[in-house]
């Protein structure tokens, strides 16, 4: 579960982070979320990602809005992963990544709100990949209401 998390100029909430495996190697940015605990519900479990790693956990969640399929290498892992992403609007706040895993202090390296804008025109490593897309979808009425 992640989510596209939108502040009201439409900024985009990203976290900054490199695979701790290979500490000298690079940096990319990516939504906040993560798994799904055993018997955990899927919105529940973004509740909790969001409050682990932001500390801030949105009044509303909206979709999915899409689903992807990944498969990548991570802390000398093959990770396979099954993704559903949602949409929330925030405050623009501060995170504080106060109930982090022992693993994500290890990864997270901080965050960032970036405008539609830069996201488009970037040339750091955004996932997902077509994240401005979805960024369209969460800003479609129907999405956010």
């Amino acid at each position: 579960m992640r989510v596209i998390l939108l502040d009201p100029e439409h900024r985009v909430l990203l976290l900054r982070g490199r695979d701790p495996a290979t500490p000298d190697g690079p940096s990319w940015w990516f939504t906040p979320g993560g798994g799904i605990r055993a018997a955990e519900e899927p919105l529940t479990a973004l509740r909790r990602e969001c409050w682990e790693e932001l500390g801030y956990v949105p009044a509303r969640f909206t979709g999915p809005l899409a689903h992807r399929h990944y498969e990548f290498p991570f802390d000398q892992h093959w990770l396979v992963q099954e993704t559903d992403y949602y949409a929330a609007v925030a405050p623009a706040f501060r995170p504080a990544a106060q109930h982090l895993s022992g693993l994500e202090q290890r990864f997270l390296l901080g965050w960032r709100w970036w405008p539609r804008t830069t996201l488009a025109t970037t040339t750091e490593t955004i996932y997902p990949e077509d994240l401005d897309a979805l960024v369209a979808l969460a800003l479609a009425p129907s999405a956010l209401g």
